[in-house]
């Protein structure tokens, strides 16, 4: 019932938070089992969302959607796709030249204060940019808040996240929200009111576009992922 109900949820993050809990788990031979459980049922609820694709040609509607992207931002290494490309115009240099001799680690972390001090700034406009194009074209609008510090450390110390990207790794996170709606129509619509005020994104990753093996793998989730 965590879908349903906040406090629910809420106290099964707590307690997946217990490092000697989670860690038991498998001390005690049950983490592989539920591990196992969640992935059948997140499966079993993907199947809806795989039928739906299909009767709704979702691949060929929207699977070949295909954006322009901004300049400046594409290639492999620093300053691709992160917070502290030059274009972006924060001189993240200078304010973390104190921090390099106390290690990467600790680099990390006071980047990842200056960022969310940065989201803080800018959320509120942004969810209303993105609140006015998603109401405009009929859809439902869920603001969601930018990601905690503890959040920002895990994935950047997590080699299935950040953790093989160059020092300062936290500078992968961005502000957030989720907007969906009931047609294609809608949706495209909406990508094309947010284009006015905000621009070409820096990078898009259109899930419609998955074969059903690699759907399979996140449970047929799909999204249009605008960044």
């Amino acid at each position: 019932m965590a879908h349903a109900n906040p406090e629910v949820k809420q106290k099964i993050k707590d307690l997946f938070a217990v490092q000697y809990f989670t860690v038991n788990l498998d001390f005690f031979g049950v983490y592989d089992g539920l591990r196992e459980s969640s992935r059948q049922s997140a499966l079993a609820l993907g199947e809806a969302m795989d039928v739906f694709y299909d009767e709704q040609n979702l691949q060929s509607r929207l699977g070949t959607l295909s954006l322009p992207t901004r300049d400046g931002f594409n290639g492999i290494g620093r300053n691709i796709l992160r917070q502290d490309n030059p274009i972006v115009a924060v001189p993240f240099e200078a304010i973390l030249a104190q921090t390099e001799d106390l290690g990467k680690v600790a680099t990390d972390s006071v980047s990842a204060m200056i960022l969310r001090l940065l989201a803080i700034m800018l959320d509120d406009e942004f969810q209303a940019i993105s609140k006015t194009a998603t109401e405009a074209h009929n859809g439902t609008f869920q603001a969601t808040k930018p990601k905690g510090h503890p959040r920002m450390m895990n994935k950047a110390l997590t080699r299935e996240d950040h953790l093989v990207e160059l020092s300062r790794r936290t500078m992968m996170t961005i502000v957030r929200n989720a907007l969906t709606f009931d047609t294609v129509e809608d949706l495209t619509s909406a990508v094309d009111h947010l284009h006015q005020p905000l621009g070409d994104p820096v990078r898009v990753k259109n899930m419609f576009a998955f074969d059903k093996k690699r759907a399979a793998a996140q449970f047929h989730y799909r999204t249009l992922m605008i960044n």
